[in-house]
């Protein structure tokens, strides 16, 4: 099976939850740790399928960066699925709804040129959301192995 997280903005927020989903980071400390190296903004990579690894199961887990365009993005996915009967061989999970406040803040200070601080903001929301992503990542994989 492929496993796509996309979201809006760029590879953000899809990347933070495959890698809980991996187990790449596991606790707070080790997202702390990570947040620093991913680049949460990286416009050049927006629409690219990128694949990050292999879960215990065999299944290739990808991460899409959508920019503003996520429910075109949804859409186009969602008909590819049904149009090539693949239901059973993609999974697509949306990682929008983990957008709280500071995100969505911290994304519009980055466009309007307040790069590093903006980048602050962003952090600062995923780390205080550190349990809801956690959780929502093991829900998927719970979801899976069943």
């Amino acid at each position: 099976m492929k496993i796509i997280y996309y979201g809006e903005y760029s590879l953000g927020l899809p990347l933070i939850v495959a890698s809980f989903y991996l187990g790449i980071i596991n606790t707070k400390e080790e997202l702390e740790d990570k947040l620093t190296m991913f680049e949460l903004n990286n416009e050049q990579n927006s629409g690219e399928l990128i694949s990050i690894g292999i879960d215990e199961l065999g299944n290739e887990v990808f991460v899409l960066g959508c920019k503003d365009q996520v429910s075109l993005v949804k859409r186009m996915l969602l008909g590819f699925k049904e149009i090539f009967m693949l239901d059973n061989e993609v999974l697509l999970i949306e990682t929008t709804p983990f957008n709280n406040s500071l995100i969505k803040i911290g994304k519009i200070l980055i466009k309007l040129g307040f790069g590093s601080f903006g980048f602050s903001v962003v952090k600062s929301g995923i780390k205080s959301d550190y349990a809801q992503i956690k959780q929502q990542a093991t829900k998927i994989k719970e979801r899976i192995t069943n």
